[in-house]
């Protein structure tokens, strides 16, 4: 599957770690606002809704336009058409100034005000959301920490008590099934401990996802 020949010996590399997180969610979340792209895209889309509401805007205000023209003619007009250059220049100055237009400009200005107000409105919903979606990954992240805690402290116990029971089965004190007992409850110990850390890992990912670190 990951074209390696068959006898190729791998070394698997253990991934799972321990992590700490801050109950201050405050830093996560100003990290998600900038990094998080579904709010990226809301916030150019407010900013375009505001743009066509100053575009809207202006098609109430005057238009002006400045022109300006530079002549060279031959024969020369202003010389009793001699065999000369002559030259003129225009400058002229144009205003638009709207004065009645049906209403078609104020719908349209109202269309983009509402526009805008649904865009601004999406964005603060998606913010409180993402807001709460980091607030809940930091708990579940809180939450596999203190369960890598426990199992670290259960596995702690078990080999204690795995090679107390060793020791007294050396000395003649204790029987082979407690021997095998023990060594079931370490193993159990051990696995705990495997899950919790994966758990952990899972947590850490989905936390890292939700304030944008982690692109899937």
């Amino acid at each position: 599957m990951i074209g390696f020949p068959l006898d190729t010996t791998l070394t698997l590399k253990d991934s799972l770690k321990d992590y700490s997180i801050s109950p201050d969610s405050m830093g996560y979340w100003q990290a998600a606002k900038e990094k998080r792209p579904e709010l990226q895209l809301l916030e150019e889309k407010v900013n375009m809704a505001e743009s066509g509401v100053e575009l809207s805007k202006s098609r109430f205000m005057p238009e002006v336009m400045l022109t300006a023209n530079y002549y060279m003619l031959n024969p020369n007009p202003f010389n009793n058409f001699s065999n000369e250059v002559g030259h003129d220049y225009m400058i002229g100055l144009v205003a638009k100034v709207p004065i009645f237009h049906w209403g078609d400009r104020l719908h349209t200005l109202n269309a983009a005000k509402l526009e805008k107000e649904a865009t601004q409105a999406e964005l603060e919903n998606n913010k409180e959301k993402i807001r709460l979606q980091v607030q809940q990954e930091i708990f579940k992240v809180q939450e596999a920490v203190k369960q890598v805690e426990t199992t670290n402290t259960s596995l702690n116990q078990a080999e204690e008590n795995l090679e107390m029971t060793q020791d007294n089965f050396e000395e003649g004190m204790a029987k082979t099934t407690d021997v095998l007992e023990a060594q079931a409850m370490w193993q159990k110990a051990y696995a705990s401990k495997i899950e919790a850390q994966t758990e952990l890992q899972l947590a850490w990912l989905a936390f890292q996802k939700a304030i944008g670190q982690l692109k899937l």
